[in-house]
């Protein structure tokens, strides 16, 4: 059996050697786009970051729904009935947890729970947590689901200076679809440890991850992944990080590797100037693959901050990605170049005021063939066309202040734009939004926030399944006394082209203090959609909730 997709067999070793590649300090704004982030991090167990102490906080709601109560939960089954909503016991020494317990929901459809044990000194954790989310993706065909736990444990060693850490996680994911279900579980086991070496630190990484797919579309694979990073400080420079990351996967009887090495160097801060210089380079050896597929590519960037100017805060970047790509029949090889420009600014002209502004520009001049056949451009033609949208742009701004103590303000406006130049296929998105909020005198507060979205394109074969969007929200806040106080919102959304959706949500609730410890909420909220194109769809949805919080 072969792949149809090189991602099938490479993006299990990119997962590691993608991770292994960001180097501490690499920048944050504008993710590096020179060779796409690989690394898709298995989600970790939610449970909610609470301050310290014992609390309950108790849950009951009652749910009538009229219409497709699947739509109604199509993102995640509602409660219905009561549980409890949180609860958190923590043994503590001084202003530290010693011993955390946590759980949310048990029993729901949206559960969650975990429990840490910490040692001050010398310092060591274990932990286990865990989550479960059932939803109805596609309502038509029943119930979904996804589930995570995690296992973690980490010391720092006798000599004060070695930490070493591992973790077990394991995702799974069920999707029950109308046509061919979605269902795989990924396992990992990931032991790290770090230490001082010279003047900058060394750290080692392993990686066990099995991959089991259970509908019969995919395969499933062993990855074994290994990276070494050293960072130091070195005259002149105040970051020196290199990196090396392989990866192979045992599958179908053969083992497709990855090798990466990233080098990043960034310049003294303290600086009105500060410049970073990365440079990462992959290759694929022993690939399976039956269509395209990139064997090697190497992306660099360079990026500078300037903070010279009172109140200005100035970042421009350069990224190039250089690939070597095996053509789909597997007889020649392209070698795409992509260039990308981009730049931040953040500006304070006065006080209470600021303005933020980015932009960019990526482009390939030379994208390559796609190799598949369109019959209405003819079998030759075809071929030699790009699907890539090989021109891609996008800015946005946004203006934001306080006009008064009392008031806050702001407006924003972003567009992206995308071109397939060989084919002459365009696509933009402009968006613009508006909102504020006021506080009327010492007891009322109003907010209001509006957004519209237009999409447009031009010779787009799915043109049609484009839409405009306008949503519209309001709300407020009524202080009644020290101890009770009212909250009330409206939200109306509307599509309009391939999607006559309208929405339109009301919510109110009251909050009452019965000691310093302990409060009771009652909400209700009524959600009304109504899809034209999909009636069966629509719905009108109650949802009465009643909860409390107390601390013991």
């Amino acid at each position: 059996m072969r792949l149809r997709h090189f991602s099938r067999i490479c993006l299990p070793l990119l997962l590691v050697v993608g991770g292994a590649t960001n180097v501490q300090g690499a920048p944050e704004v504008m993710p590096f786009s020179g060779i796409p982030e690989t690394r898709i991090e298995l989600r970790g167990p939610i449970v909610a970051p609470l301050l310290g102490g014992n609390l309950l906080v108790p849950r009951w709601e009652s749910t009538d729904v009229s219409g497709s109560a699947a739509r109604f939960g199509k993102y995640a089954v509602p409660l219905e009935g009561g549980t409890i909503g949180y609860l958190q016991v923590d043994s503590l020494q001084g202003d530290q947890s010693l011993l955390r317990l946590s759980l949310s929901n048990p029993g729901e459809a949206a559960t969650a729970g975990g429990v840490r044990y910490d040692v001050p000194f010398p310092r060591a954790f274990i932990a286990l947590a865990g989550d479960r989310f059932r939803f109805n993706l596609y309502p038509e065909a029943g119930g979904s689901i996804r589930q995570n736990w995690l296992a973690s444990a980490g010391t720092v060693l006798a000599d004060g200076k070695t930490f070493v850490g591992v973790d077990a996680r394991h995702t799974g994911l069920r999707i029950t679809k109308t046509t061919r279900n979605v269902d795989w579980s990924a396992n990992t086991t990931r032991v790290l440890a770090s230490r001082p070496f010279g003047s900058g630190d060394l750290t080692f990484g392993l990686d066990l991850r099995d991959f089991v797919n259970r509908d019969g579309v995919g395969v499933g694979s062993h990855l074994t992944g290994y990276r070494l990073n050293y960072a130091t400080v070195l005259p002149r420079l105040s970051t020196l990080g290199l990196t090396y990351a392989r990866a192979e996967t045992a599958l179908l009887g053969r083992s497709p590797a990855v090798d990466a090495i990233t080098l990043l160097a960034t310049s003294p801060v303290g600086g009105k100037v500060i410049a970073t210089a990365r440079l990462d380079n992959r290759r694929v050896s022993r690939p399976i693959a039956q269509t395209a597929f990139t064997r090697a590519a190497t992306a660099a960037r360079f990026d500078v901050r300037y903070s010279g100017i009172r109140g200005l805060k100035l970042r421009a970047g350069y990224d190039r990605t250089e690939s070597d790509r095996v053509n789909r029949s597997h007889t020649s090889t392209d070698h795409p170049v992509w260039d990308k420009l981009w730049a931040t600014a953040t500006y304070r002209p006065v006080r209470r005021w600021q303005v933020l502004g980015k932009a960019f520009a990526r482009a390939n001049d030379n994208p390559p063939p796609s190799g598949l056949s369109d019959p209405a451009l003819g079998a030759v033609q075809s071929t030699i066309l790009p699907l890539v949208m090989n021109l891609d742009r996008g800015a946005e701004l946004r203006l934001q202040g306080a006009p008064s103590d009392n008031s806050s303000v702001y407006l924003a406006a972003a567009t992206r734009y995308r071109k397939n130049t060989r084919r002459v296929v365009e696509v933009q998105y402009d968006t613009t939004s508006l909102g504020g909020w006021l506080q009327v005198g010492p007891r009322a507060s109003l907010n209001a926030d509006y957004t519209i979205v237009w999409a447009d394109s031009r010779n787009l074969p799915v043109a049609q399944w484009l839409s405009d969007s306008k949503v519209a929200t309001v709300g407020g806040s009524f202080t009644v006394s020290s101890r009770l106080s009212l909250d009330g919102s409206y939200a109306n959304y509307r599509a309009t082209g391939s999607q006559s959706i309208t929405q339109d949500t009301w919510g109110i609730s009251a909050r009452r203090q019965l000691t310093p410890g302990s409060t009771w909420s009652l909400d209700f909220r009524r959600d009304q959609y109504r899809d034209r194109v999909s009636t069966a769809q629509s719905y009108t949805a109650n949802v009465l909730g009643v909860s409390g919080s107390t601390r013991f």
